[in-house]
């Protein structure tokens, strides 16, 4: 829920365009053509979590699916329901957890068959001291910071991870 103060300090012109600016664009296709002959890897992203519908730093907090993100799940779902799957990974996150478990809940290659390995290098990256607060109000009051700290390579909020960070930490767990 966005904080009604904020009304109060900004315009809704302000607000209206800071949540544009902070809300992820809809994708309705399979990005890539599949090949049989080769190995296919599939990633995907989380369903909407309630960090995310309200403008919260989520990070490494454990936010859980709101009803459109069981909803992007489900479509998830069908769009993987005829894949053949051999290993399934995830983040220990509830939000990624759930999304794997209602995007594979169609696929007959997985369901009940595949366990979904946890791995804590598949973690979101960690905003620190900034987990738990409001994209919207740091959006509205320095838009430039905000976007050094969920875009720039190497800066980091206080006792949270750089891009870099989470780059090394990824490539250890596909190495």
């Amino acid at each position: 829920m966005i904080d009604p103060a904020l009304n109060s300090k900004y315009s809704q012109d302000e607000i209206d365009r800071a949540i544009e600016v902070l809300s992820y664009k809809e994708v309705t296709e399979m990005p890539k053509q599949e090949d049989s002959k080769f190995p296919i890897l599939y990633i995907f992203r989380h369903g909407q979590s309630e960090d995310n519908k309200d403008y919260i730093f989520s990070g490494w907090r454990d936010s859980d699916l709101t009803e459109k993100g069981i909803e992007q799940a489900k479509v998830l779902a069908e769009k993987m329901k005829d894949k053949k799957i051999g290993i399934l990974f995830s983040s220990p996150q509830q939000r990624a957890l759930k999304t794997m478990q209602i995007a594979m809940s169609l696929n007959e290659n997985s369901t009940g068959e595949l366990e979904i390995i946890q791995d804590p290098r598949l973690r979101e990256r960690s905003y620190g001291d900034l987990q738990g607060k409001s994209k919207l109000e740091l959006m509205l009051e320095d838009e430039k910071l905000l976007n050094e700290y969920r875009r720039s390579y190497t800066k980091k909020a206080e006792n949270g991870e750089s891009l870099e960070e989470v780059v090394a930490r990824v490539k250890e767990f596909c190495d």
